[in-house]
């Protein structure tokens, strides 16, 4: 695999240095510069930056979705939404929505705290700053696990889950490289099925947030990802 299980306090040491590093390089960034003429400038770049997301690559982020955790977490999430109606997105959605921000998060509370947000937490923090975001979607399209609160709860409008999970259990969706207004840096999130081990049929979908700054400093020092 990509990365170590250490001893997750150090690696949340390195997470929050991460962070900061984050933060360094937002402040570096061109005052007042829009995203979009950023692009525009760095057309070139832009097809390195995608060329940085290869098969070897996408074949190790797969390897993760056949760990015990994501399979019984997903098997779980499935069994207990798979009475969820359409009917019912928006007001989970609603829900999930009204606790952002708030001291009383009861529903984000335990999203968070169930296996699978634990582990996701915990390779978004010994990635050492190359996983910005994780979150896995069930077959309904709704959060099943995530290293942080997502804006949304239900995901199923998106094609980060309708072309990954209802196109099939090996599908892959890559979306174009950007710049995060948050931290200054190149980024481009990686979707992906997650395969049921025993079926063989699509269980859920997962979405990695790259750092492809990040990704793109490790291949030119030969950092050996998988």
């Amino acid at each position: 695999m990509l990365f170590s299980t250490t001893d997750f306090r150090y690696s949340k040491i390195r997470h929050n240095l991460s962070l900061l590093v984050g933060v360094m390089v937002l402040s570096s960034f061109s005052y007042g510069v829009k995203a979009e003429e950023v692009v525009a400038e760095n057309v070139d770049h832009i097809e390195v930056l995608k060329s940085l997301i290869t098969t070897d690559v996408v074949k190790g982020l797969q390897a993760y979705g056949e760990e015990d955790v994501f399979q019984i977490v997903l098997g779980v999430c499935n069994d207990k939404n798979k009475g969820v109606m359409d009917s019912d997105f928006a007001t989970l959605d609603a829900q999930w929505k009204s606790e952002l921000g708030q001291a009383e998060q009861p529903a984000i509370a335990r999203a968070l705290t169930n296996p699978l947000s634990l582990r996701a937490t915990q390779m978004q923090a010994e990635s050492d700053g190359l996983f910005l975001e994780i979150f896995v979607m069930d077959a309904k399209g709704l959060n099943c696990g995530q290293s942080a609160a997502t804006s949304d709860y239900w995901q199923g409008d998106e094609a980060k889950w309708q072309k990954t999970y209802l196109v099939g259990a090996e599908a892959v969706f890559i979306d174009e490289p950007e710049i995060s207004d948050k931290l200054g840096v190149w980024v481009s999130q990686v979707n992906l099925s997650i395969k049921d081990k025993k079926t063989g049929a699509a269980l859920g979908a997962v979405t990695y947030e790259i750092n492809l700054t990040e990704l793109e400093r490790r291949k030119k020092q030969g950092v050996e990802l998988f």
